[in-house]
């Protein structure tokens, strides 16, 4: 199952151990659906809109944050779901991060971000109407690094890499600011 990416270097302690796992959906004709169910909280997934994704690390500090202030009962929002897609950006604004990086009606890439359990992982795959490809491969294929920069305010000359590796560039300068959330 390559297209199932274990998220890496999440912690967690003994009694709260949750295994966490991301998905790539290209080409998805049900975000609406989709969207409904995750605003109704029927969704056992956090669901991002994949064009508003740095990279894999993105998904994994974002995750990470999210089992923290769960283990620490500290959320944010109202459900571990939500504390991911809140916690891919910048802003303290839960509204408008939620809406910026969560699904929308009109995505027709989605990553999905759940517990590493088969149920879960099949049940998704069912509900979502779209080819699972492979995350790592395929993810900086669907970032728009252009409304991405705009949101998160990444100037060009931040991300214009010497080394030609923008997308590493790109992702350095998102970790940076939301490491930095309304400071």
């Amino acid at each position: 199952m390559s297209e199932v990416y274990s998220l890496p270097g999440l912690r967690t302690n003994s009694t709260s151990s949750r295994p966490l796992v991301a998905l790539l959906f290209r080409n998805v004709t049900n975000s609406a659906h989709i969207r409904s169910q995750v605003l109704s909280g029927s969704l056992p997934s956090a669901v991002l809109d994949a064009s508003m994704v740095a990279g894999v690390a993105h998904i994994a500090s974002a995750a990470e944050r999210a089992l923290i202030s769960e283990q620490q009962k500290s959320l944010t929002t109202r459900s571990f779901q939500s504390e991911i897609v809140f916690n891919m950006g910048a802003s303290r604004g839960i509204s408008s991060t939620l809406e910026a990086f969560g699904v929308k009606d009109s995505c027709n890439d989605l990553v999905l971000v759940c517990e590493n359990v088969n149920d879960t992982i099949n049940t998704l795959k069912k509900e979502v109407d779209g080819s699972l490809v492979n995350l790592q491969e395929q993810i900086h294929q669907c970032t728009d690094r252009e409304k991405l920069c705009k949101l998160l305010k990444i100037p060009p000359e931040e991300i214009s890499s010497d080394m030609g590796d923008t997308d590493q560039a790109l992702l350095m300068a998102v970790m940076c600011r939301i490491s930095t959330r309304g400071e």
